[in-house]
């Protein structure tokens, strides 16, 4: 098969949406991003015979830009297993590498076979699972500060929460990067709940998006990591949610460690959790 790379063009996005709509189940983020991911960084498709077949995207984020992260990789179901999805990453990283960044990663779900097979072949390993959790605001208030003090983040990086995750936090674009080691490097609020005068949990907060899925939208309080002692865990899951109700936010969605009893005590307090997000890393340069 004769295939040709190239980045994309604004006139690409009717025949995208014509695959990727197709993905899941008749709908799909990527014609919602589309504008903002041709002024951000590299959006590449794949095309043969002048059909374009396949497209992923790529940016830069972290401290000082050194990290990179793939998304929104979609192959047309009549030209997978052709070897599309394996060119088009390999481009968009040696695109992103000449941008500065030393590691990439992407994130992949339970029972995406395929994705984990193409990942494996191209000599990505698993960094970490995050599990994420979406709760109704709820009408309780909250105990819950804006901490925005190193101490905090000296307290979530001691912590096996940290560890568990190896430093890794969500944002609300559902990217991926490395906790920094100061407030002024994190662009979010850091939230934080002290008793006795120690810090009992600390969660990192990117902000606030909207969850569009078809005709449904719902702004989502995003907390892309969260540590909490134990005895305070389901305290702080409802303090949460009184957060996103207090801002009024309709949910909040927190990204945890893969750990059954933090886990366990957020579903307790009100969170769903329907699966295991797989965050991948391969080296691409030395750094």
């Amino acid at each position: 098969m004769d295939l040709n790379v190239r980045d994309a063009r604004q006139d690409d996005l009717n025949e995208v949406s014509g695959f990727a709509t197709k993905t899941w189940d008749g709908w799909d983020y990527v014609p919602n991003v589309w504008d903002d991911w041709l002024d951000e960084g590299v959006t590449l498709v794949a095309e043969t015979e002048d059909e374009v077949v396949g497209v992923v995207h790529g940016v830069t984020g972290g401290t000082d830009d050194e990290e990179a992260w793939l998304e929104g990789m979609r192959v047309d179901e009549e030209h997978r297993r052709e070897g599309v999805a394996s060119v088009l990453t390999e481009t968009a990283l040696e695109r992103l590498a000449g941008e500065g960044a030393t590691v990439a990663r992407c994130m992949a779900f339970d029972g995406n076979d395929a994705a984990l097979a193409l990942l494996d072949e191209l000599g990505f390993e698993r960094a970490t699972t995050l599990r994420h959790g979406r709760g109704f605001g709820f009408p309780y208030g909250s105990m819950i500060e804006e901490a925005n003090y190193d101490e905090s983040l000296e307290v979530l990086r001691d912590s096996d929460a940290f560890d568990a995750v190896s430093g890794l936090y969500a944002t609300k674009d559902w990217r991926v990067w490395s906790v920094p080691e100061k407030v002024d490097d994190y662009a979010g609020d850091v939230l934080g709940f002290v008793e006795d005068d120690d810090v009992r949990a600390v969660a990192l907060c990117d902000g606030v998006r909207v969850n569009e899925t078809g005709e449904e939208k719902r702004t989502e309080l995003v907390l892309g990591l969260v540590w909490v002692e134990p005895r305070y865990a389901s305290q702080f899951a409802l303090d949460v949610r009184g957060e996103a109700r207090e801002r009024n936010i309709n949910d909040a969605l927190v990204f945890l460690p893969d750990d059954d009893e933090t886990v366990s005590a957020f579903d307790q307090a009100g969170y769903e959790f329907d699966r295991y997000d797989h965050i991948y890393e391969r080296r691409i340069i030395d750094g």
